[in-house]
């Protein structure tokens, strides 16, 4: 999940890792090369690393070191793709460029996948304090700054946090899962049920919401009402870590060994794809 929150943050297509139609660029060479930059980071990250830096000799500016955040994230260097994208919204912001802000939110993301959640909420709120998020975006500002508190045991400030992000991104599954995982913590099983209700609207097909249907039952002592969303879950992927996290569950259910405590991290283990 880190790395498809970070893609997405980017503008990119988690399923092509192609560029997605963002703000409007200047129609002039610095939007072609920042394209041909992306491009190349998608196929070749080390190569974009490389063509980034020469970008930035060349007097790119922040554009520059947009691609080059973006090549190290794909290359799965997310504490230099933290510091370019930082380096990048610092510049924007000088240059009263309103994409200062987006920048700043990669630069989050990056720094949740490489595990400095401290970091991320200093990032988050210099994007907020830009004063230029608005609508879904500000949703996503505060869901990012939610998943770093989580990180840092700090639960009950997540929770306000997703109350925002709830506000302001109410049609992301994301948003709602996470609340539901968080509150199902926190043992208040009746509002996670509320979340995990709003995620399946939203996301039908998606096994992490499954997987966490079932965690939400399994606290509640429905143990065959957790299998049924347990083996949903696998039957909409068969594969992968939320696959995983449930064919594990489902053995210790039949060998009647599940327990919460062992359920509380799998939801967010198996949300790291």
């Amino acid at each position: 999940m880190i790395l498809l929150s970070l893609l997405l943050s980017m503008q990119v297509d988690p399923a092509t890792q192609k560029p997605l139609a963002g703000p409007p660029l200047p129609n002039n060479l610095t939007e072609v090369r920042l394209n041909e930059c992306l491009d190349l980071s998608v196929k070749d990250p080390k190569s974009g690393i490389v063509a980034a830096n020469e970008w930035k000799i060349d007097g790119g500016g922040f554009f520059a070191d947009h691609c080059l955040g973006f090549a190290y994230s794909v290359d799965f260097r997310f504490e230099a793709a933290m510091d370019a994208f930082d380096s990048a919204a610092q510049a924007a912001n000088l240059a009263k460029d309103n994409r200062a802000a987006r920048f700043w939110l990669q630069a989050a993301n990056a720094a949740i996948a490489a595990q400095k959640p401290a970091q991320a909420i200093g990032y988050v709120d210099s994007a907020l304090a830009s004063g230029t998020l608005e609508g879904e975006q500000l949703g996503e500002a505060y869901l990012d700054k939610a998943r770093a508190m989580v990180a840092l045991k700090l639960e009950e400030k997540a929770g306000t946090e997703l109350l925002l992000a709830q506000k302001f991104a109410p049609q992301d599954p994301l948003v709602w899962l996470l609340s539901a995982t968080l509150n199902r913590r926190l043992g208040k099983t009746d509002q996670a049920r509320a979340n995990i209700d709003v995620a399946a609207r939203l996301a039908p097909k998606d096994p992490s919401i499954a997987l966490e249907q079932g965690n939400i039952e399994i606290v509640d002592g429905n143990y065959a009402e957790a299998e049924a969303h347990w083996h949903n879950a696998l039957a909409i992927k068969s594969d992968g870590r939320v696959a995983e996290t449930v064919r594990a569950l489902l053995k210790q259910l039949e060998d009647n060994i599940v327990e919460d405590t062992n359920i509380t991290e799998g939801n967010e283990q198996a949300a790291q794809r």
